[in-house]
């Protein structure tokens, strides 16, 4: 009886390392998550490439077709704002290069934290089986108690 009951505090201890192993994890996986949602932007190019290939484009119309002064202002104006763009865009294209990099992490963290989390549930059902086994021997223990009392 005496083993069992230590049994049950072995699990308990192991329980309570598994959570504090767990919890580092936890917090990590949700900073990858605020960064992922940082990242998505709003209307810029997704690569030096792409902005260069959008200016080039709207070049390329001034310069080959026929259009009015005030359209051919307009997109110098746009091309100037997409210019202006240029270093945030740079900026992106790095995070999201870091992002990759972190989106890595993340699945190895999630990989940890199943094997933990499986480990944690057996050593739950081993500690539940102790619970029952101790409840079923306190029973068993007041019962022959209560026989001794009447003799």
């Amino acid at each position: 009886m005496k083993a069992l009951r230590d049994d049950n505090r072995q699990f308990k201890s192991i329980i309570d390392e598994k959570i504090k192993e767990i919890e580092p994890l936890n917090q990590a996986l949700g900073k990858l998550r605020n960064a992922n949602n940082v990242g998505r932007n709003g209307g810029l190019c997704s690569s030096e490439e792409e902005l260069n290939a959008v200016i080039q484009s709207l070049q390329y119309h001034i310069q080959h077709e026929s259009i009015p002064l005030s359209e051919e202002k307009q997109i110098l104006r746009e091309i100037k704002q997409l210019e202006g763009t240029r270093e945030k865009v740079i900026a992106n294209a790095a995070m999201r290069t870091k992002l990759q990099d972190s989106m890595v992490q993340k699945e190895a963290l999630q990989d940890q934290v199943k094997i933990i989390s499986g480990d944690l549930d057996g050593v739950r059902k081993e500690q539940q089986a102790v619970r029952a086994k101790i409840k079923q021997l306190d029973d068993a223990l007041k019962a022959i108690d209560n026989e001794i009392k009447t003799l």
